[in-house]
């Protein structure tokens, strides 16, 4: 069974072939509010990481990802237990309330500034200010399709990746790495929310790679 305390002790991956019915508008795509699915823990290809295996089923919600895209959909109150999206390394994630309680969730992408060289000179949490800037601009173009949606939530890489720059730090204090940049950072991000009554609670999970073993450094309900 997922709940949160297993995001503490588990590191989990997300893993999926889905492909759910949606309506494209520019660079926006809109879920269908009935998508439905479920998940299985499998094992993975990263030794000590599980995989959240999206599957055919009713209890859950996935959004996906899209690279230089957004993704959003509409959470119901009541229904699935569990709300996925693909793993983030450097994505934003947003939700937005009605007023009756329901939310709206969008996961965005930006390919800028995030090449192979500029991100292996700077720590894991770096990320450019034209990839924030077009994170922004994704968004504020995505709810326009939620008329009465307010936003209540924005979670950057410089949120979900600051104690993974903590923990690197201290790995280069332990000699286990011969500097904090993102060339020796093996790991990702999870976002996994749960239903709680007709509320949701959304808890990130940070996982990297420790002398060799794969081990959860962070993890933390930020809604």
């Amino acid at each position: 069974m997922l709940n949160p305390g297993k995001l503490k002790t588990d590191p989990i991956k997300i893993g999926s072939t889905i492909n759910p019915p949606e309506t494209k508008t520019g660079r926006h795509h809109i879920q269908n509010a009935a998508n439905r699915c479920s998940f299985a823990l499998k094992p993975s290809e990263f030794p000590g990481v599980k995989k959240a295996e999206i599957v055919v089923g009713a209890d859950s919600v996935y959004l996906p990802y899209y690279p230089k895209e957004i993704a959003s959909i509409r959470l119901p109150t009541n229904g699935p237990a569990f709300f996925f999206t693909d793993n983030m390394s450097g994505c934003a994630f947003f939700i937005d309330r009605f007023q009756n309680g329901e939310l709206v969730v969008y996961h965005a992408n930006s390919l800028e500034g995030s090449d192979k060289v500029t991100m292996e000179a700077h720590m894991p949490s770096h990320q450019s200010r034209k990839a924030v800037g077009e994170l922004g601009n994704l968004y504020f173009s995505a709810r326009t399709s939620y008329p009465g949606a307010v936003p209540v939530k924005a979670l950057y890489k410089t949120e979900y990746l600051k104690i993974v720059d903590v923990a690197m730090r201290m790995r280069l204090a332990n000699k286990e790495i011969p500097n904090t940049t993102g060339k020796y950072y093996l790991g990702a991000t999870t976002i996994v929310g749960f239903r709680n009554g007709a509320k949701w609670d959304f808890w990130f999970q940070n996982w990297m790679q420790v002398r060799g073993k794969v081990q959860v450094v962070y993890h933390k309900k930020f809604y």
